[in-house]
């Protein structure tokens, strides 16, 4: 077994930290998880409630109408 002393053993720290970070990176993918990830969320809410006050103004205005249809002049 060779043993690592002086450049050599620092060498192989950097490397083995180089090699550590890059696997650590994960080539992106998981930074763009975090910024997609909350603006799928929000567009998904905001879709949820645009949906739901479709529904509360249609019935508002059916009511309406209805309410002017059953009072005469």
């Amino acid at each position: 077994m060779l043993k690592c002393t002086g450049t050599g053993l620092l060498f192989r720290i950097v490397s083995t930290r180089l090699y550590l970070s890059v696997l650590a990176h994960q080539g992106g993918w998981d930074e763009l998880l975090f910024v997609a990830s909350p603006i799928v969320l929000i567009i998904g809410l905001l879709a949820v409630a645009n949906k739901r006050a479709k529904a509360v103004q249609r019935e508002r205005e059916a009511s309406s109408s209805s309410n002017e249809v059953s009072q005469p002049d």
